[in-house]
């Protein structure tokens, strides 16, 4: 016989329902400090990814900026340059006037060049590159005070000139709206003395700065790249939380064990026929609804069968319920047997039942039909009590492609069929 505690024991026993329910308290709060964590490291990870993709984007940008900067430097330097002139290449009408300045010369052979200032040479070059297959790039120069209209700055190049007024060194945004994904970069333009000839009009003053080289790139790819790296880290930090949450599940089972298996058997009893083992009704029109809103995105096929056990009535009448019972399960396994792996099978009343066929043209649905009518008078033929083998009725309706039909008129179509079935003499297929 054990011995009684004394005071000092009892201060040290356990409470053993006390201790599981800090146990609880610990692994939940642990669980969610870990989740917390990991949470914060991947989100960490995939801010750092596209930061970088961002620094990707900005180092073209500049990269192109300086090649674009270094050409117009170039072309100034030496005055221009003349190119042939022909019906694409004509004289450049805001160079007219400009005293001193040769805008058109001839050489010995009598070909006529035309001078090109520093800015269309760079829209020229602009649109060679343009039209480069693959190009995601075009590069502009911008002004609030331009010769060419062509080069007045947009709001974006407005917002960056008024920034390097401020001191800023270059101004740049990603834009993203329903129709693009455009990443924006400028950098500032000062006014060279060799600029100034052509822009006395302007007010142009060596050192200032006048202007923008501003370029556009298309960041549809970086997009992408943000999106899948985004989903690779979703995945990979559901995975890790679903690890911890598998380990608190199987600390957890005795206490969940019976909340799940009521809610299966809750879930059972909604969506599956007790007496066949198929699809109820409910069950059959969610799954209707869903692969009509699937083939509709698709335009791809999809086909119905509406069957009905020809006089199932009288089997009932003459043999028994029990009977009839044992024939409804019995031409529900032959169905099921002729199903394919993804269709789905319902009793939706009666000896009524319903087949979804995905992907199926009219076609396939009809041999689908004949098939599964085959299954029926085979194992309905084995049933004890019945003097011969139970025929089906089918109405068979396939989607048409290019149509926007619902689940509601696929249904009605497959009904009226089975009807016409029906009054033509029963044991056959129609066509809805």
């Amino acid at each position: 016989m054990p011995l009684p505690a004394d005071d000092a024991d009892r201060d040290i026993l356990v409470d053993p329902a006390a201790t599981s329910h800090r146990a609880r308290r610990v692994m939940v709060a642990g669980g969610l400090l870990i989740a917390f964590m990991a949470v914060a490291t991947f989100v960490y990870g995939q801010w750092r990814a596209e930061a970088g993709l961002h620094e990707q984007l900005l180092l073209q940008a500049r990269a192109f900026t300086r090649e674009i900067v270094a050409t117009r430097q170039y072309v100034a330097r030496h005055g221009g340059v003349y190119v042939p002139e022909t019906q694409e290449t004509t004289l450049n009408p805001y160079l007219k006037g400009i005293l001193g300045l040769r805008t058109r010369i001839r050489d010995e052979s009598g070909t006529v060049y035309v001078l090109q200032n520093p800015s269309l040479v760079v829209r020229e070059i602009n649109s060679e590159f343009s039209a480069m297959p693959g190009t995601r790039a075009r590069f502009h120069m911008a002004s609030d005070r331009p010769l060419n209209p062509y080069n007045r700055a947009d709001a974006f190049e407005t917002e960056a000139l008024a920034a390097f007024a401020a001191g800023a060194s270059e101004h740049e945004r990603l834009f993203r709206d329903a129709e693009r994904s455009q990443y924006r970069y400028v950098m500032p333009l000062e006014v060279a003395p060799d600029c100034v000839r052509c822009h006395a009009r302007q007010g142009w003053v060596p050192g200032e700065i006048a202007g923008g080289i501003s370029v556009a790139i298309d960041a549809r790819e970086v997009d992408r790249a943000i999106r899948d790296g985004r989903a690779y880290t979703a995945a990979a930090l559901a995975g890790s939380l679903g690890t911890l949450l598998l380990v608190l599940y199987l600390l957890l089972t005795n206490l969940l064990g019976s909340l799940l298996a009521a809610e299966t058997r809750l879930r059972q009893m909604a969506t599956t026929d007790p007496l066949t083992g198929l699809a109820n009704r409910r069950a059959a029109m969610q799954r209707l609804a869903g692969e009509v809103e699937r083939a509709q995105r698709a335009d791809a096929g999809l086909g119905v069968l509406m069957l009905d056990l020809d006089r199932f009535k009288r089997i009932n009448d003459t043999a028994g319920h029990a009977v009839g019972d044992a024939v409804l399960a019995a031409a529900a396994e032959g169905m099921a047997s002729e199903a394919r792996g993804y269709d789905t099978v319902a009793r939706i009343g009666g000896e009524e039942f319903l087949v979804i066929l995905p992907g199926a043209s009219e076609a396939e649905a009809m041999s689908a039909a004949e098939r599964i009518r085959d299954a029926v008078v085979r194992r309905t033929g084995a049933v004890a009590g019945v003097e011969s083998p139970v025929t089906a009725s089918a109405g068979v309706a396939a989607r048409l492609q290019g149509e926007h039909e619902s689940a509601g008129d696929l249904l009605r179509r497959a009904d009226r069929a089975l009807y016409r079935a029906k009054d033509a003499g029963r044991d056959r297929s129609e066509r809805g």
